[in-house]
């Protein structure tokens, strides 16, 4: 065939001298007509091995396929042609099989139903528009319930669908009660969430050997050691849930730009049930997906000992209500498809939910035999969602305080929990701070001294007129020279109408409304007393000691103005230093 090939030093085209002409794309074309090696006709391609015609191609299969055995009436040994090949089917076959028609390359029957039927599918899918919110009124949810869910949610089982979802026993009864039973959509829903939950629940052996913890070094921290550690096994747990995410019906029908919104909220939420689902009962733990249980101890040698008794408490709470499998792949879609801010379909992402609700509701239904207490079972599980919105802001606060406290986050976790940065100014001051007490602190000799020091370790950030205020912690034995100089402060505010610089004890709640006077409003909870005073509706708690008034005054960073991105920053950070 390399003769026949045309040339290429034309780049496609003709170089007869005449005007040059395009030419077809595609295969070289033949220059004489290709035959069947069996028949003579003409060879539509190889099939199973060998140049054939579509006649033979089709009764070599159904020959295979059915294991025919055939009789030849003319001595066993016919001369194949395009007439005879009717006439003598075994010396047909004899022949199909000398030309090198291999019965191996025939698919079996069933196969071939499968893969019509995974073409149908196919063909069904590409009808759906990519966008089908444009095509749809968004002017009420009964038109998205009524037009859109039929095409959204329409499923196909996976092949473990073999498995009753509940015992046929449980479900005649069901009949027989008049009790509404799941939908055929359903049921193939159902089995495609567990599919998908039992593929992404475990990482891969390569990701859990590369995080694997090796003996700690003497010059290893091992608490730098379990926050690491922990940590990598998050950012597994948060890839899994993503996968999981996207095999979802449904999430692939709304808009790229809602995917993001939906995964980044909902990662640390769903991490959560997932934790619960593993949970162990008799030590009070979880196991993690690397298969090692992690008690209340582990997260306090890891620095997270702020959330992990709510997380246990929650995960109690899941094993008392004997949710299975089915219950938390329906809760997990359910959490992926929730309202979050800043979503463009959020209409549509609400009747997605909506359908996972309803599925929930006619399982636990069923599940429970039409029980009267299905309704309470259905609201605790919905209730689920609440408790999770508030783990899932604490794992938030705890990525803040984190932060501050200079523990370095991957950088997947802070992209994908939109982790802020703190502003540099807070972060340095507060580092500089705590490096000279600690120096103070070697060097003091004087015990009275000594022990401010240390009380003083203590130290919170709170944002000023004009940017980042660090104080140490107060000494409740200063009561007397404390409301001495609240007084000299409250006069100073009421005199120059602005917001001195404040350094707070360790228990202050840093509250993020600014007046417009440019005060801050904050509460005090030191128990070395408070007064509080009032300037044109705006109210400040002021806590003083004999040697922070000094720093505060020499810290470049209390002068008068206002900097309200700046307050609104270090005001959420609130007192996590």
């Amino acid at each position: 065939r390399e003769d026949l090939s045309p040339s290429s030093s034309l780049n496609g085209y003709t170089g007869d001298g005449s005007e040059a002409k395009k030419q077809k794309k595609g295969p070289t074309p033949r220059q004489q007509e290709e035959l069947c090696l069996v028949c003579g006709d003409r060879a539509s391609g190889y099939h199973y091995n060998a140049l054939t015609c579509e006649g033979c191609k089709g009764f070599f299969r159904r020959s295979v396929t059915k294991n025919a055995v055939y009789c030849c009436k003319f001595g066993h040994a016919c001369e194949m042609d395009m007439y005879m090949r009717r006439k003598c089917q075994e010396c047909r076959l004899k022949k199909c099989l000398a030309v090198g028609m291999r019965p191996e390359c025939v698919v079996p029957e069933n196969q071939c139903a499968i893969k019509r039927k995974e073409k149908k599918a196919q063909k069904e899918k590409d009808k759906v528009p990519p966008n089908p919110s444009t095509t749809v009124s968004t002017t009420n949810s009964s038109s998205y319930k009524s037009e859109l869910l039929p095409v959204l949610m329409k499923c196909e089982s996976p092949p473990t669908a073999a498995i009753p979802l509940l015992p046929e026993k449980l479900l005649n009864e069901n009949r027989q009660r008049n009790i509404p039973l799941l939908t055929a959509n359903q049921m193939a829903v159902i089995y495609k969430l567990i599919w998908y939950q039992d593929g992404y629940e475990q990482p891969s052996e390569e990701d859990l050997k590369r995080i694997m913890i090796n003996s700690p070094n003497e010059e290893e921290d091992p608490h730098e050691i379990h926050f690491r550690h922990i940590t990598e096994i998050t950012i597994l747990t948060v890839q899994l849930i993503v996968e999981f995410a996207k095999g979802l019906p449904a999430f692939t029908k709304i808009p790229q730009e809602d995917q993001i919104t939906l995964l980044k909220a909902c990662s640390s939420e769903v991490m959560m049930l997932r934790m619960a689902r593993r949970y162990d009962a008799e030590t009070d733990s979880i196991l993690f997906a690397n298969n090692r249980s992690y008690t209340r101890d582990s997260y306090k040698m890891a620095g997270m000992a702020d959330t992990i008794e709510d997380l246990l408490h929650f995960c109690r709470q899941m094993y008392t209500l004997t949710v299975d499998n089915v219950e938390y792949a329906l809760l997990t879609a359910i959490v992926i498809f929730s309202d979050r801010p800043g979503l463009e379909k959020a209409e549509l992402v609400e009747t997605i939910q909506s359908y996972y609700i309803d599925t929930l509701r006619v399982y636990i239904l069923n599940r429970h035999g039409g029980d009267p207490k299905c309704s309470v079972t259905f609201a605790k599980l919905l209730s689920i969602l609440t408790e999770l919105r508030t783990l899932g802001n604490q794992n938030s606060e705890m990525c803040f305080s984190l932060k501050l406290k200079n523990r370095k986050l991957p950088r997947f976790l802070e992209e994908i929990w939109d982790v802020q940065d703190i502003p540099p100014v807070g972060l340095a001051r507060h580092q500089e701070l705590v490096a000279q007490q600690q120096q103070q602190h070697q060097q003091s000799d004087n015990p009275n001294t000594s022990s401010m020091a240390s009380t003083s370790s203590n130290i919170v950030v709170v944002g000023t007129s004009n940017g980042v205020s660090i104080g140490p912690m107060q000494q409740p034995s200063q009561l007397q020279q404390q409301q001495q100089q609240q007084q000299q402060q409250q006069q100073q505010v009421h005199s120059n109408g602005g917001v001195p610089t404040l350094p707070i004890g360790t228990n202050v709640g840093v509250s993020n409304s600014i007046t417009t006077n440019g005060a801050v409003n904050g509460n005090s909870g030191s128990s070395s007393g408070s007064t509080s005073s009032s300037n044109n509706g705006s109210s400040s708690s002021i806590n003083t000691s004999s040697n922070s008034s000094s720093s505060a005054s020499n810290n470049p960073s209390s002068s008068n103005g206002s900097s309200n991105g700046l307050l609104s920053t270090v005001g959420m950070l609130d007192h996590h230093v």
